[in-house]
Formats: structure tokens, sequence, C-alpha cells
């Protein structure tokens, strides 16, 4: 076996998808609490699924911030107008959102219920109001180019809105993904926000995904195992950095340390495909004896 550990940016391939599903979507319910993944000792707690038709395109030259959130936003508030530098995701988990935002010199006006999410380009002058008599509970990605941060202050525009009320905030995790990478999703996405902890030596087991996941390491150490040109990739990944799984590549996410860890991940599948489907260990990354 041929073993390499670096920092570099991920290759892309494409391998063949195959196995049984790691995540069916009939049985991988949101709210559930904690299942197994896969049979390696990992389990996920999948927050958020939701549908969008909104494409997600993101290309890196440096290190990308990752930030997770969690907000509800009780009947009429909202989050405030903010100039937002990077992507954002946003699956509405309960409630109605109404989302305004400039589009050509005009403040339009969009509804997402929930079961569905909003993606945002990195640009986007917006704010999200829950005009609605109940609760709105939203779990929210930002994706910017590190040291970028919203503005206080949006730009003068078409869209004017009131201060940030109403909401109450919690920052899930935020990571750094250090190396550039490439990533899109188009069409019908399914959309996954997920937590998953992994046992002491234990593992993601091998695996594939048809669109990208993002992903983000909130405590312990992780590596990703990816086979690519007859040759094993191993790169180790501390609390607090993130990483990107390429599609249609097979890897599996490892806990070589003798603690337990955590990460959360934003995943895309197209619609009604499962997120992942298992996939047999590589040759070129089983041990040799």
């Amino acid at each position: 076996m041929i073993r390499a550990r670096s920092k570099a940016a991920l290759l892309l391939a494409t391998a063949a998808l195959a196995g049984p599903i790691v995540i069916p979507s009939a049985e991988a319910e949101t709210g559930s609490g904690w299942i197994p993944f896969g049979t390696g000792g990992a389990e996920v707690n999948i927050f958020s699924k939701t549908t969008t038709q909104d494409p997600f395109e993101l290309q890196t030259t440096g290190p990308l911030t990752v930030e997770t959130q969690h907000l509800d936003v009780g009947p009429n508030g909202t989050t405030g107008l903010v100039a937002r530098q990077g992507i954002l995701v946003v699956g509405v988990a309960a409630g109605v959102a109404t989302v305004r935002s400039a589009q050509n010199q005009q403040c339009a006006s969009r509804t997402i219920g929930a079961g569905s999410a909003l993606i945002q380009p990195a640009g986007t002058v917006s704010e999200i109001r829950n005009q609605g008599s109940d609760k709105l509970e939203l779990y929210a990605v930002s994706l910017t180019a590190d040291g970028l941060q919203a503005a206080a202050t949006p730009p003068p525009g078409p869209c004017t809105g009131a201060e940030a009320s109403g909401v109450t905030s919690q920052s899930l995790n935020r990571s750094v993904i250090q190396a550039p990478f490439t990533a899109e999703s188009k069409g019908t996405s399914d959309v996954y926000l997920a937590a998953l902890r992994v046992a002491p030596r234990g593992a993601v087991s091998w695996h594939t995904q048809h669109r990208p996941l993002v992903a983000s390491v909130d405590t312990g150490q992780l590596g990703l195992h990816i086979a690519h040109s007859g040759e094993c990739h191993l790169t180790d990944y501390p609390a607090n950095a993130g990483f990107y799984e390429p599609p249609n590549m097979v890897h599996e996410v490892r806990n070589d340390t003798d603690g337990p860890a955590l990460f959360y991940v934003l995943a895309f599948a197209e619609s009604p495909r499962p997120v992942a489907v298992l996939a047999a260990e590589p040759e070129e990354c089983k041990k040799k004896s």
C-alpha cells in the first residue's frame, strides 16, 4: 500500500457508485436523534433535510471559513438586512421564511416553507423575516473567504430593513478549510445539514456521494482517506479544521485516536437519490500484513 499524508488540494476523479444505501431518505428522518451511519462505529444526527432548486457553486483560491448556525426567529422577527460576503445555505426546519433581497434594481420577496432551502450567492444583500404567528426555525451554513465578514451596514440599495429583532442564534461550529477546491450542485437538490460522531478507532465506512460535501471538525481529530490512481491518500484534520469530500470518489472518514470525534456536514444529493452509498474498500487502501 502507498500512503501519502498531505494538506494539498484534493484530487478529483470518478468512481462507480456501489453498495447499499448509507442514508435511505425514507428512514433517516430529521429530529430522530443519533442513528447508525454505515458499519464503522459512526452515528449521524440530521438536523435539517430540505430541498431546493437554487444552484450551489463554489470555487476557492485560499482558506474558506465555514460557520454552522441554528436560528429561531419569533413572530414578526427579522434577521435584519445584511450584506453577505460569502455563500449562504439556509434550510427551513419549521415555519415559513420570507426572504427579501435585491434583484434587478428592485427589492424582491420570496417565501420558503418548512422542508425547503435557499442558497444565496456571495455578495447578496438580504433579510429573512418571520411574518407568521409560529416560530421560524432555521439551520444556516455560511461559506466565506477567510477574513471577510458580513457588512454591519449594507450599501444603499432597493431593500431597506429594520435592525435584527426577535432572533435567537447559536453557533454550532466554525472551521477553516485550507485547501482550495471547486464544488457545484445544480437542479433539484436535497440539502443535508447534520452532525456525525465517530467512536474511538472507528470510521465512517467507505462510501461515495454524487454531489459535494463540506465537513467541519468540532472535537477530536479525523482522517480523510481517499483512493486515487492506485494510491491511498490520508490527510488528518484537527478540531476547527474543515475539509471537502469530492463527489464520485471512494473515501472514508476515520478516527485513529483513543477519544471520540464529532464533525458537522453540509451535503447535497440529487433528489430523491440518497446522499451516499457504501463502497468496497479499495485494494490500494487495504493494510498489508
